[in-house]
Parts: structure tokens; C-alpha cells; sequence
């Protein structure tokens, strides 16, 4: 492509303006790469712009078409910046083109999916959604299935234990509860946490709790799939808590007020910086505790962080991510309303991690809008 030069006198000051944005988008796409491989307790900088990263590429993007047609040899610089990106690109935008192959007897569908309370207190408007995602399941019919802010109740009619146990031939369910409450003069307890359903035997189980955070932690069970025993954690890890004044900050309406949610003259972005810092100890303490099981292990988790992020490398060193091996399109997990959805609706923090004794094919991010997370699965083959 010829390139032209001209005499910075005769640039347009529209053209130097532009220019100077630039340089400057490239250089905070460059440092956002290192949001992976700096601790926010370190710098948190680091950990803005790499959730800022598919705004940054997607503004270099327009740089690149801009300065093409331009004919400056700016454009060289943007493209360079773009391609050795290239990585962190294919964990939010994926293609598979060949599949392995996985026998069916030695394989089994797993599932992840935060259900937000399967809609117990009917944030979408919808009060069918609990039903909604029961007919989905039903569908779908995975072998194994991690819910994150799963729910159960006793005395109401809004349990879904006992109706996915038999519906799905889940035989074999792990909950852990970190919260419940009961309403004055009626009947019932709510529960809230976690669950794991399979429909192979569970041979073992456990609870990782997870210092100074009474609601994010971490279960694992010990399933018997035909000889083989896997060893599968369910994790909900480093979430922002955000409330009604958060949203009204950011953009959307994901959460109703409550009476005990701060007012809106919190620091947010402080809260933020927390969370970035939580998440830091969180997977570093599940990391380990996986590494150190004596089987096979598998990892679905609601991460609350992107795949440019630290705590996905501390995940990604040590296991294979399922959709980029085995996915295609868009991994856009949250779905909630708020201003980075709107902009670029990229956010990718759900996932299925494996360790090299399994293969994987499959992979979907089921489009079915029935939570503020989408449903995703795969098919995990055991070598």
C-alpha cells in the first residue's frame, strides 16, 4: 500500500488531532496486553484496561480502516499493535473449523450456568422463568451441571431440586448454601450458593470456602464415569456486589434496591479495585487446591472477569479454556444491562477449564436469554 507523508504545515489540524488519538489508543491497547500478566494488587491499572480491552481493539479497528484509506503510514502502526494481540482476540471471538472426534462411551456433557436464583425474585419481568430454564435443561440434557446463585426453598412451590433430579435423572446433587432467610408468619426457608447435579455417582465432595467473603467459594465433587474418576469444582469467584446505586452509575437496571444496599455515594471505583484484588487470592487459592487433586480435574466457574485478565491467566497456565479450543463465534457470557454491553457486548466471564487428560468438542454459549448469564456447555471426552 502506497503512503504518503505530508508536510505537518498542510496537515489538517483535524488530521493531527486524529493522529495524536491515535497513538494513543495504540498505546493503551499495547498496555492493556499486560493486564493478564501484572497483579492488580500490584498495579491496577493494568486491570481497568484489560477489561477495557474489546473497546480499545474495536477503536483501533477504526483507526486501522481510517488510516488505510488515508494512505499514512500510521496505519502500519495500528496493524502491528492489532496482530500481536492476536491471543487475547481469540479467548473473546472464536473458530473452529475441525473438531476432534470423541467417543460417545468415554465422553459426557457438562454444563455451567449462573441462573441468578432462577429469577426467584423476577428481575426480567418474566415469571416464567423458571420454567423457562427447566424446559432448557430439559433440551439440553447434560450429564453434569454447575449452577452458580443456584436456590432452593423448602415449603413454597418454588424448588427446583427435586423436579431437575427427576426430570434429568440427576440422581447425584452436591448444594452448598452460604445464605437463607425466611419471611415472618409463612412457611419456608430460602437457601442460596451452589449446586452441582450429575447423573454419575459422586463419590467425594467438598467445600472451599474462601477467606473474608461469606458468599463467593468454591464445591468439588468426585464423579464415577464408567472406571474413571473426575474430580469437578463448581466456582463462583471475586463477584462485584453491585446495588441499585452501581447500576444507576454504569447504565442498566440488573437489581432491584433493597434496604440494606449503600447509598450511591460509595466509591465505586474503589469497590472495584477490591473485587480485582479478591479475585487475585480467590483463584490463586482454587488454582492450588485443584493442582493438588489426585484426579482428573474439570472447572466451571462465574469468574466475574474477563479473558484479558489476570486471574483468567492463573486459570489458562495450568488448564485449556473449552471455547477456545473448541468454540465458535462470540463468547459473550453476561448479558446484563450496563454500559460495556452496550458499547460492545463482549463480556466473557463464564467457564469451562479442563486439564490434559480430557479433549473437548461442542462448545456453546447457549443464546437463550433466561438469566443475566447465558448457559454454556461442552462436550468433554476423557483420553
Amino acid at each position: 500500500m502506497a503512503t504518503t507523508t505530508p508536510n505537518h504545515r498542510n496537515t489538517p489540524w483535524w488530521e493531527r488531532l486524529l493522529k495524536s488519538g491515535a497513538y494513543v489508543c495504540i498505546l493503551l491497547l499495547l498496555l492493556s496486553y499486560l493486564s493478564a500478566y501484572i497483579s492488580p494488587k500490584s498495579v491496577m491499572i493494568f486491570a481497568y484496561l484489560g477489561l477495557i480491552y474489546p473497546i480499545l481493539l474495536f477503536a483501533n479497528l477504526i483507526s486501522l480502516v481510517f488510516w488505510a484509506f488515508r494512505k499514512r503510514k500510521l496505519f502500519f502502526f495500528v496493524l502491528f499493535a492489532i496482530i500481536i494481540g492476536m491471543i487475547p482476540l481469540s479467548r473473546f471471538i472464536q473458530i473452529t473449523f475441525f473438531e476432534q472426534e470423541i467417543a460417545t462411551e468415554k465422553s459426557f456433557k457438562i454444563m455451567s450456568f449462573n441462573v441468578r436464583v432462577f429469577d426467584l425474585y423476577n428481575w426480567s419481568g418474566n415469571i416464567a422463568s423458571k420454567d423457562k430454564i427447566i424446559a432448557f435443561l430439559d433440551r439440553e440434557k447434560p450429564d453434569v451441571i454447575c449452577f452458580q446463585e443456584y436456590y432452593h426453598g423448602t415449603g413454597n412451590n418454588f424448588s427446583v431440586r427435586d423436579t431437575l433430579m427427576d426430570l434429568l435423572d440427576m440422581h447425584y446433587v452436591k448444594e452448598h448454601f452460604t445464605t437463607s432467610s425466611s419471611r415472618k408468619n409463612k412457611a419456608g426457608v430460602h437457601y442460596f450458593g451452589s449446586a452441582i447435579f450429575s447423573k454419575y455417582p459422586i463419590m467425594k465432595e467438598g467445600v472451599i470456602v474462601f477467606e473474608g467473603d461469606k458468599n463467593n467459594h468454591a464445591i468439588y465433587v468426585d464423579i464415577l464415569k464408567n472406571t474413571d474418576t473426575i474430580r469437578i469444582f463448581n466456582a463462583h469467584i471475586g463477584s462485584l456486589k453491585l446495588n441499585n446505586a452501581d447500576y444507576n452509575l454504569i447504565g442498566g437496571d440488573d437489581n432491584k434496591p433493597w434496604p440494606h444496599q449503600k447509598k450511591a455515594s460509595q466509591n465505586f471505583l474503589n469497590r472495584m479495585s477490591l473485587a480485582y484484588a479478591k479475585r487475585v487470592d480467590q483463584v490463586t487459592e482454587l488454582v492450588k487446591e485443584t493442582i493438588s487433586s489426585p484426579y482428573p480435574v474439570v472447572i466451571c466457574t462465574d469468574m466475574n472477569d474477563v479473558p484479558s485478565s489476570y486471574a483468567y491467566r492463573q486459570f489458562s497456565k495450568n488448564y485449556t479454556d473449552a471455547f477456545v479450543t473448541s468454540g465458535s463465534g462470540i463468547g459473550s457470557t453476561y448479558i446484563g444491562e450496563n454500559i460495556f454491553n452496550t458499547i460492545l457486548p463482549i463480556n466473557r466471564i463464564d467457564y469451562i477449564f479442563y486439564d490434559s487428560n480430557f479433549t473437548s468438542n461442542s462448545f456453546i454459549t447457549h443464546q437463550e436469554e433466561m438469566s443475566d448469564h447465558r448457559a454454556i456447555s461442552c462436550r468433554l471426552g476423557v483420553k
